[in-house]
């Protein structure tokens, strides 16, 4: 069934470019027609073994998919080095800026690594303001906004997106390029340029079907599957994305400059080259899409005025920090909040690793233990019952979402869930 599954997904996104590519040509916009080409040439051009490890149809622990390098084979004394990452680490490790240590010398990201005559995908993305989905729309490198997200969200049906929670980011499936820098390493590692976000998408397939989880006397909606879409971005240390050209696949952490509206863009070279390039760079994240363990349940409604999102959220990060008492780290898991099978909101925990290890089917079956834990944390906490801190929901990886975790608002949805209110 899962190999039924993967063809018929390859043939869908076929179908969809090759639409892309007919409606192009009708227009004699030909440049773009020829962008979305390279772009389908790449999908039907991977590697059966890699499409079939990302989809869970093969084990990805015995075969090495999704790993992309930092190339600085035409820097001096780099010929020697292999620098490689998982995709979904890549984006963060290798991005555009990023410094790596090795062989006694920093080395620096300085683009993205392209193939003649393939295109590196792109998509456009949204976070639904509405009910907090994420949305996303195969793009090419031509598509303006206006040419995106023009129904409504299938969701809920708005067309509203949450503020400074959209735009689009390229897969870069082929590595990154980089050079020897002149500075050399420190003590300190060098600082990352920006950091990752996730988001729970869709299921792999048909839905799994809802079941209900008894929970002190309360009745949980929940969905549980191997094969749950989540996708991750790298927003740059500006989270307003990279400057990148799809032509020579040149990229900088550098924000965009503002330019008067008649105003020609700004020149760049071609990576390890003196020429110039006839491209223009754009705003761009970096991004990545890979299957996983997911857990989706339907808590109970928030008795307090919670400003919308804020209960969700709050009790998302709350049952994240329970996850260590029942042998979960923090680290190893994330979520996102989405809507469920009957179009209420629901929270999805996720296994955050590509390929899935199992940590949400073990918090599921100690589900009980994770909420006692969970309050323990939040209750214990000194903080005011208004705000969070980093002893209880608050951290590194929630940072973008740190106005919105309120204890009480956790303690309000956890305390029904053990019958004890609030």
């Amino acid at each position: 069934m899962w190999i039924r599954d993967r063809l018929a997904g390859a043939r869908a996104d076929r179908a969809e470019l090759e639409a892309l590519e007919d409606e192009a040509s009708a227009n004699k916009n030909h440049g773009r027609a020829a962008s979305l080409a390279r772009t389908r040439r790449t999908f039907e051009q991977r590697r059966v073994i890699d499409q079939f490890a990302q989809r869970g149809v093969l084990p990805k622990y015995g075969f090495p998919v999704d790993v992309v390098d930092l190339d600085v084979s035409r820097s001096q004394n780099g010929t020697v080095l292999d620098l490689n990452r998982d995709l979904r680490l890549g984006i963060l490790e290798f991005a555009p800026g990023a410094k790596v240590v090795a062989a006694n010398r920093l080395w620096t990201s300085i683009g993205i690594k392209m193939l003649g005559g393939r295109q590196l995908p792109e998509w456009f993305w949204g976070i639904c303001g509405g009910c907090g989905t994420l949305r996303s729309q195969l793009a090419d490198p031509g598509m303006t906004n206006n040419e995106s997200f023009v129904t409504p969200c299938e969701q809920c049906g708005s067309d509203e997106f949450a503020q400074g929670r959209r735009g689009r980011f390229v897969i870069p499936m082929f590595g990154f390029v980089g050079d020897g820098d002149r500075e050399r390493p420190g003590e300190t590692r060098p600082p990352r340029e920006g950091y990752l976000e996730t988001y729970f998408a869709e299921f792999d397939g048909p839905a799994p079907a809802v079941e209900v989880v008894e929970l002190g006397g309360v009745p949980l909606l929940s969905r549980s599957s191997r094969r749950g879409w989540v996708t991750v971005f790298n927003r740059g240390r500006s989270r307003v994305g990279f400057m990148y050209c799809s032509t020579c696949g040149y990229a900088t952490d550098e924000p965009p400059r503002r330019t008067a509206k008649n105003a020609q863009p700004p020149k760049h070279t071609r990576p390890h080259s003196a020429k110039e390039c006839v491209g223009r760079a754009r705003p761009i994240d970096l991004g990545h899409r890979f299957i996983t363990n997911v857990l989706e349940l339907q808590l109970p409604e928030a008795q307090g005025a919670w400003k919308a999102g804020v209960a969700s959220m709050s009790t998302l990060h709350a049952l994240i920090a329970g996850a260590p008492a029942v042998g979960v780290t923090q680290n190893d898991i994330g979520g996102s909040l989405a809507v469920g099978a009957n179009g209420q909101p629901v929270i999805v925990l996720f296994d955050d690793v590509p390929g899935g290890a199992g940590h949400t089917r073990h918090l599921r079956d100690n589900l009980s233990q994770l909420v006692d834990s969970a309050i323990e944390r939040v209750a214990g906490c000194s903080c005011g019952l208004d705000t969070s801190c980093y002893g209880c929901l608050r951290s590194f990886r929630n940072q973008r979402d740190h106005d919105q975790l309120v204890r009480a608002a956790a303690l309000d949805v956890l305390g029904q869930l053990k019958g004890s209110g609030r």
